[in-house]
């Protein structure tokens, strides 16, 4: 009789046991899949931040080369009012080069008078103009690929 009970007692027990023991497992492989899922959307989210940065830098592009384009010059037959529109197309256009152009210009005449009254461009010439020359160099021809090359 006491071997029945104890039958009894180990049939119950062990799909318990067992059952604990499928229970541990699964949990174990919901916690890996949440883990592996985590990465996924950890990487994903990096991907989606780069796309936006990428968008973000195509839309500066796009905005910096649409200021620059002209008007539509729309014929008055009146010619003064013809003349403004040409002159303010004029303007759009040449204002980032114009200036450019100014300032460079100005840079070159205390460069000049510098040399003349220092005798020697070594005394004259300065990391800062290594920097500014650097400047508008990438301003007008390399901006866009130095940047992307530093980013990758």
């Amino acid at each position: 009789m006491i071997w029945g009970a104890v039958i009894g007692l180990i049939g119950a027990v062990v799909p318990e046991v067992l059952k604990l023991v499928k229970d541990k497992s699964d949990k174990k492989f919901e916690k890996e899949m949440l883990e592996i899922q985590l990465k996924y959307n950890k990487e994903m989210s990096e991907l989606r931040m780069a796309e936006i940065k990428a968008m973000m830098d195509m839309e500066r592009e796009r905005v910096l080369y649409e200021y620059g384009k002209p008007m539509e010059v729309k014929l008055s037959g009146k010619g003064f009012i013809d003349g403004i529109q040409v002159v303010a197309n004029f303007l759009i256009m040449s204002v980032r080069p114009i200036i450019t152009y100014l300032v460079v210009v100005c840079w070159i005449i205390l460069k000049i008078e510098g040399f003349e009254r220092a005798g020697s461009l070594g005394a004259v010439w300065s990391d800062f103009d290594n920097e500014f020359i650097a400047a508008v160099l990438f301003f007008w021809f390399g901006g866009r690929a130095i940047r992307r090359s530093k980013e990758g």
